[in-house]
């Protein structure tokens, strides 16, 4: 059927009309499972679904989106051959004295995720102490405080390289909003030298039509918590690379009422 291994989420697999002999089965079929890429999800009630996430002094609990916007790569996890729990900084997940923390991973702590959600280490569990803090406790007391229960959710492996496009664009966004905002300063300090402006020459200027952007911006600004989660990532990488939506639609907002002062003054 193929050439080669090939990596998958789910097979369809499609029969065509019996045989002869009437075999409408499958001999066989094997399923083979390596190492994959995954966001470990906390099964703990909350607004957003929070991930296990690497931080710089071990790991916490962060909104998945949040996670994902950043495009670091730190909600993505990994199963090592050898049953570490590896994060994409190459680190791996390992109990010090009782406490969580990142570690080179050689020889480090084997994890295990178990049919009913548990992240087990021996008698050790991984658990949501809260929605920021995450803990290894004994799993009676993981149990018993019900914060013992995590979900894998695949993912594709971290490509560090897929955010340098985003970036560009931000800074590009951020230099083109910096140019706009001292365009808009300089309107407004002109604003009170047009009353002595002769209009010879000038009629090009009277007829300032408002851009499009400044529907779009009232829109924008319009939005409240009403967004869908498209949306929300949207405006999420939005700020996180660039700048913020609601910051950007009140600029184009200033923008267009700065013209229609001029247009007023010349009119």
């Amino acid at each position: 059927m193929c050439a080669e291994a090939a990596s998958a989420k789910a097979v369809t697999i499609s029969r065509r009309g019996p045989k002869a002999w009437v075999f409408v089965g499958i001999a066989s079929a094997t399923a083979i499972s390596g190492p994959y890429p995954f966001m470990l999800v906390s099964g703990q009630a909350a607004v957003q679904e929070q991930c296990v996430v690497a931080k710089s002094h071990g790991v916490a609990l962060q909104p998945c989106l949040d996670a994902i916007v950043a495009g670091d790569g730190s909600e993505v996890l990994t199963f090592s051959e050898g049953g570490q729990l590896q994060l994409v900084s190459g680190q791996c997940l390992a109990v010090v004295g009782g406490l969580l923390s990142v570690e080179d991973c050689q020889g480090q702590s084997v994890w295990s995720l178990t049919a009913d959600g548990q992240v087990k280490h021996g008698n050790t569990c991984l658990s949501a102490a809260s929605n920021t803090e995450l803990a290894a406790v004994d799993c009676a007391l993981a149990v018993a405080e019900g914060a013992d229960k995590f979900f894998e959710v695949a993912v594709a492996s971290h490509d560090s390289t897929a955010t340098l496009a985003v970036r560009s664009v931000g800074a590009l966004m951020q230099a083109a909003v910096k140019r706009q905002r001292q365009l808009l300063d300089a309107i407004h300090t002109s604003l009170p030298k047009l009353d002595k402006c002769s209009l010879g020459g000038l009629g090009v200027v009277r007829n300032i039509t408002l851009p499009s952007s400044f529907l779009l911006s009232q829109h924008h600004l319009s939005l409240a918590g009403g967004e869908d989660e498209v949306m929300q990532a949207v405006r999420k990488i939005s700020g996180h690379f660039g700048i913020g939506h609601g910051e950007l639609a009140k600029l184009l907002l200033a923008s267009s009422e700065a013209l229609a002062a001029v247009s007023a003054k010349l009119s």
